[in-house]
């Protein structure tokens, strides 16, 4: 009997210490002066009291200069919060561990679209537990720009609606991967017009004349894949960003070595997708991914890969690589074999003449005429 008793007593003990084991810290917020309502969703926002749960992302700001948008709730303890940072590498700390005091505002998914709620005037109520205090993500894929299928987890995340599956951690959804449908569904089939052509349009080649607004194949748009398109003739686009163009001009003319260096187009730009134009190209602003081969008459500006032949524009010519001559009031290259016309010039790897008030390639900067005929090793 007593024996009985003692093996009782330490089963009644055993489940006592796993009962306090399993508990967990949960951390309740609400507004300093209101009742606390229990309600059957408790990870939703209420002013009368919401619950953080872990694996949850949150918007979140520190004190001070500060600011993790996209925090994701890894663990809680009396008066500590734990975040793993969901940001470009470097940019912060991947977890931090923050005293609820620091917390000053919670943003509310999307959090352009929501202003975010100032934590200053309510009250972190941290107590233990021995439900769940956790949310699972859900399972997603995705496919990369090569088109092979990416398995991934959709973490869960506070909106102004509740909590849902559809934060997307960062190094899926920056730049390596696009995001798409199947790429299995995407529409493969080579299409050409011959005599004329409207642009945008789901078709590679055009023969004859082009008009339109933008001169781009959009085929798979809905893909975010983007197909290449050959105009051979006469392409005329009147382009809607012309008033846009008008005020960015400026940065158009910004040294295209302190945006994509030339070295980058030429490694990773020099795109299979990119607008091809052959013969003569007219347009109100010529812009975009896309290389010209003839004559471009431009009413506004000119923003090119490459540029092959003659290019006239009154405000600005831009591009990687131009050959040939470009005639405007700016003219910015980084590599030119041909001539440069207009009040300021300028040719990272410059062979030929230019002429204007101010005049830079990689020998020297002189006023009214320059020449490089030699890069500047060769010469040295």
């Amino acid at each position: 009997m007593l024996r009985i008793t003692l093996i009782l007593l330490l089963t009644l003990f055993s489940i006592i210490t796993n009962a306090n084991t399993d508990s967990t810290w949960k951390v309740l917020i609400y507004q300093q002066g209101r009742e606390i309502v229990q309600r059957p969703d408790m990870s939703t926002f209420a002013k009368t009291g919401f619950y953080l749960y872990r694996h949850v992302v949150y918007g979140v700001t520190l004190k001070g200069p500060t600011y993790m948008r996209n925090a994701e709730l890894i663990d809680v303890v009396p008066d500590t919060l734990r975040f793993v940072i969901h940001a470009p590498a470097g940019r912060y700390p991947d977890t931090v561990s923050v005293h609820y005091r620091e917390v000053e505002l919670l943003s509310l998914q999307p959090a352009l679209q929501v202003s975010p709620q100032l934590l200053k005037f309510y009250d972190f109520r941290f107590v233990k537990d021995t439900g769940s205090n956790y949310i699972p993500g859900r399972a997603a894929y995705t496919w990369d720009k090569d088109g092979n299928r990416i398995e991934y987890e959709a973490l869960p995340r506070l909106t102004r609606s509740g909590i849902d599956t559809s934060f997307v951690p960062h190094g899926i959804s920056i730049r390596e991967y696009s995001l798409t449908p199947d790429p299995s569904l995407r529409d493969t089939i080579y299409r050409k017009r011959n005599v004329f052509g409207f642009t945008p349009g789901k078709r590679e080649e055009i023969n004859g004349l082009s008009f339109g607004f933008w001169t781009r194949n959009r085929k798979n748009k809905k893909y975010k894949v983007r197909d290449s398109l050959v105009t051979r003739g006469v392409n005329i686009e009147l382009q809607p960003l012309v008033l846009v163009g008008l005020f960015v001009w400026p940065y158009l003319s910004v040294d295209p070595d302190e945006t994509d260096t030339f070295e980058k187009y030429v490694e990773e730009g020099q795109y299979k997708w990119e607008s091809k134009i052959y013969g003569f190209n007219v347009s109100l602003l010529n812009g975009g991914p896309r290389r010209i081969y003839g004559i471009n008459l431009s009413a506004t500006i000119t923003s090119a890969d490459e540029i092959h032949g003659l290019t006239i524009s009154p405000i600005v010519n831009w591009s990687y690589i131009q050959k040939g001559t470009a005639i405007a009031l700016v003219n910015r290259a980084f590599k030119t074999r041909g001539f440069q016309l207009g009040l300021f010039n300028k040719s990272f790897d410059h062979r030929g003449l230019q002429i204007g008030l101010w005049n830079r390639n990689a020998k020297r900067g002189l006023p009214i005429i320059n020449w490089q005929l030699k890069g500047v090793k060769e010469a040295e």
